[in-house]
């Protein structure tokens, strides 16, 4: 199903997005003036160069960059910071997806993370073909798509958020690719089907790891 969508503002466009291709974008809602890293390495720990950090436009649009130094078969994305242009809040999450992928949600977090799109596919009970899309396309949207997004999206942020507090050193980033490992190990059943016991199984996962 899908539904319409008024337009909104947002900040304004802190890089070169709006001029160079080719681009993606960043949606939750969609995010402004996020920085969005490209982790040639994937490994979220080395530093990134400054050619591999962009920034999301007023519409969530970023620039792919083409550099050899931010292009690896195991990269990844990762964008943080910027404001929510449905909440005018700041976004305080992370967002990750595959390198090269011209969508970045809370659905390819899972897919970077190590998730297949058929386990995706399968707790979140939406189609494969779905799981890389933007569901807000268009001004429209995809409210199956959008929920099962913004429903993983708070199951991690709320794991995520447990495993910071008790170690505020620890990288949110690398805390979500942890916590998505043990969904992946964990959670095999549709998401309205999971249990307090399978969350709590990955919980202790993440603390173990």
């Amino acid at each position: 199903a899908t539904f319409g969508l008024s337009g909104c503002g947002g900040n304004e466009d802190p890089s070169d997005v709006a001029a160079a291709t080719p681009t993606g974008v960043a949606v939750e809602g969609y995010l402004a003036g996020a920085e969005v890293r490209f982790d040639a390495d994937g490994n979220e720990s080395t530093p990134t160069p400054p050619e591999c950090i962009k920034y999301t436009d007023e519409k969530g649009v970023y620039v792919i960059p083409t550099a050899a130094t931010c292009v690896g078969p195991n990269g990844k994305i990762i964008i943080t910071g910027g404001i929510d242009l449905d909440t005018n809040a700041p976004f305080r999450g992370v967002l990750k997806a595959p390198a090269g992928s011209k969508v970045t949600s809370p659905l390819t977090t899972l897919l970077a993370d190590g998730m297949s799109a058929t386990q995706i596919a399968t707790i979140l009970g939406i189609p494969e073909t779905d799981i890389s899309t933007d569901f807000r396309a268009n001004n429209t949207v995809n409210v199956d798509v959008a929920r099962a997004a913004l429903s993983v999206q708070a199951i991690i942020g709320q794991i995520t958020s447990i495993i910071a507090a008790v170690n505020p050193a620890l990288d949110k980033a690398q805390i979500m690719s942890a916590v998505v490992t043990a969904m992946k190990n964990n959670v095999t059943t549709p998401i309205a089907q999971t249990t307090d016991n399978d969350l709590k199984a990955a919980l202790q996962d993440v603390i173990t790891d």
